[in-house]
């Protein structure tokens, strides 16, 4: 199901950005405007803006979400990664959190 939402949405697009295509090329052959409406060139025009802005403001609103509401290691888990990654400034500072940890156990 969502592969046929996608098609049609893909489809949608095509179809929404290519329509006027074709009275593009006639104007541009035959250098005459009188059979272009006015209003659906303004129409088209004013959609296009609509939808951009849309998809902006959409756009803004998943990149913020996606900054709020993201999972955030705990500094254990941070330390753990960038010693397993060979991270200098913690070897340059002594024993690992780890060895700390180890060294208090017993």
């Amino acid at each position: 199901m969502k592969t046929l939402t996608l098609l049609i949405g893909y489809a949608a697009v095509a179809v929404g950005t290519t329509f006027m295509l074709p009275q593009i090329l006639k104007s541009w052959k035959t250098k005459r405007v009188d059979d272009l409406s006015l209003a659906s060139v303004t129409l088209y025009f004013a959609n296009s803006i609509v939808a951009n802005a849309r998809a902006l403001v959409i756009s803004i609103c998943q990149v913020f979400l996606k900054l709020k509401y993201r999972v955030k290691p705990t500094p254990a888990a941070q330390i753990e990664h960038a010693a397993e990654h060979g991270c200098p400034i913690l070897n340059a500072h002594g024993p690992s959190t780890n060895d700390r940890l180890e060294q208090r156990a017993e």
